[in-house]
């Protein structure tokens, strides 16, 4: 909870209304486990304007994952918390999302590839 206020606090701060409407709603995502397993699946991001954060949704065998995303520094990166952990991603000049999650910022084991649709 407390990092979800940090967060939200940052994006007050930073700002990124205009970022933030420039990402894909719908994408393809090619990820590897910790344990070197991958696995590929569909992520939705829904932009909420009053609150200037958006919900997100992973679809990966069968299974759903919630979180609530914001922009982070100046836009470059965008941070996921969701049940279990959180996710940051760099956004590339093409729009593809690259990044890392884990249980905590100081463990991001995992890796994950966001393609826009």
């Amino acid at each position: 909870m407390r990092l979800a206020l940090v967060l939200f606090c940052l994006v007050i701060a930073v700002g990124g209304p205009t970022l933030a409407q420039s990402l894909a709603p719908h994408y393809t995502v090619d990820g590897t486990n910790p344990d070197g397993s991958r696995y590929h699946g569909t992520a939705e991001l829904f932009f909420s304007p009053r609150l200037d954060v958006y919900s997100v949704t992973w679809s990966i065998a069968g299974q759903t994952w919630n979180g609530t995303g914001v922009f982070i520094g100046k836009g470059g990166h965008f941070q996921i918390e969701y049940d279990g952990g959180v996710a940051v991603y760099a956004i590339q000049p093409n729009g593809v999302l690259d990044g890392r999650w884990g249980p905590s910022l100081k463990r991001l084991n995992g890796r994950e590839v966001w393609y826009p649709q």
